[in-house]
């Protein structure tokens, strides 16, 4: 209409519009203002920011774009950018928020933008995306976000202990998970989640490496009593090989930048688990989503013939994964997730880890849902345990 003023950037995404701040898709401007809105601890200039973000538009897959999207949080009164969002689905099922905040912004700010953030994202994701459950990160969250799960009918499902660093100190990380009530009346609400304290476990012997042994297998990095930890070789079987393939950090454009920020560390270490008798590979492992920022990690395993899995072996296993994880990575805290019906529930209770919670409905299992427990544990726990 002429003569009609412009709209402002939160009347223009009128849609995901808070009392105080609003959402809108990221754009290659908001390299200018990284810091504001980035994971990363490490500044890169501004070109280099601006081509990572350009790649990263380029190569997004209008298919995917419901699945996976990174928004942009901004204040209504001066369009000031104070963090961001990413969101991903897993089709109509599960939803994941992980909103970051502007690090410098003060806690009352912190806890605002937060729970308006939530309180945009949760009914949008449950009310008319019709997804089945939605989780939401947070790192020790305010009164505002406490107050607004409960009025949304959330819970706290997991507790990572000590995950997070801030403020030089150490934070735990939270996960919220809010469930759509038709399929609640459905399926019944899920069990509450499990916390508990770590089992107390006998250790196996230390780990050690291979200086002097005449035995030394083939590309062994750690050595156990039955069991050692190996990476790949030229003979190693194909079907295996490929879960060794190398993996970089890509959250947050990096976490230990070199050549200005181009170069990004690598975001996990995999090995395979091979008997000391005969050196046949039974399994591999992995420690992933590795934050040197935050010092911690993703435990994982995956036993190829289950007939091994037995009389110790596993909790061998897993303590030299673990031995690696703290004595060689310095991480602080681990975590590992497993299904309800697996049997590497029972491996992680008895390698010592603490129960620290449950996703619930994470996957289906026939005709019906599965839970996601998780644990965790701190390399604290670890080395007082050892002795």
């Amino acid at each position: 209409m002429t003569g009609s003023s412009p709209l402002s950037n939160a009347e223009r995404h009128a849609f995901l519009v808070n009392e105080t701040v609003y959402l809108r898709p990221v754009e290659l401007a908001d390299a200018a203002c990284l810091a504001s809105w980035s994971q990363s601890l490490f500044p890169v200039p501004r070109e280099v920011a601006e081509e990572q973000l350009r790649q990263r538009l380029e190569e997004l897959d209008p298919d995917e774009l419901h699945a996976n999207m990174l928004l942009i949080i901004c204040r209504c009164d001066n369009d000031d950018v104070v963090g961001s969002v990413e969101i991903s689905t897993v089709g109509w099922r599960f939803g994941q928020v992980v909103p970051s905040i502007d690090r410098l912004a003060a806690p009352d700010a912190h806890d605002l933008f937060e729970s308006e953030v939530i309180g945009m994202l949760v009914p949008w994701m449950l009310g008319e995306r019709h997804l089945m459950t939605v989780t939401i990160e947070s790192s020790e969250p305010g009164p505002r976000v406490e107050s607004l799960v409960q009025e949304l009918g959330g819970r706290v499902s997991v507790i990572h202990r000590e995950a997070l660093m801030s403020h030089s100190r150490r934070r735990s990380r939270i996960e919220f998970q809010f469930f759509d009530p038709f399929w609640m009346e459905k399926f019944g609400r899920p069990d509450d989640p499990v916390f508990g304290v770590a089992a107390t476990v006998e250790h196996p012997a230390a780990p050690t490496g291979c200086a002097g042994l005449d035995d030394c297998p083939e590309s062994a990095v750690i050595m156990g009593e039955r069991v050692y930890l190996r990476t790949s070789s030229p003979d190693t079987p194909p079907s295996t090989a490929v879960q060794l393939a190398p993996a970089f950090d890509t959250h947050g454009y990096g976490h230990i930048p070199s050549r200005y920020g181009t170069d990004r560390a690598p975001g996990s270490v995999g090995f395979f688990i091979a008997l000391r008798e005969t050196g046949a590979i039974i399994a591999s492992c992995e420690i992933s989503a590795i934050s040197w920022t935050h010092l911690h990690a993703h435990i994982r395993s995956r036993p190829y013939d289950p007939a091994y899995w037995e009389d110790g072996i596993d909790v061998e296993a897993e303590h030299l994964l673990l031995g690696y994880a703290f004595d060689q990575l310095g991480l602080h805290m681990v975590y590992a997730n497993t299904t309800e019906k697996s049997d590497r529930t029972s491996t992680l209770q008895r390698t010592g880890y603490r129960p620290a919670g449950t996703i619930g409905w994470d996957s289906f299992c026939g005709d019906s849902l599965c839970d996601l427990s998780s644990f965790d544990m701190l390399a604290s726990e670890w080395r007082s345990a050892r002795g």
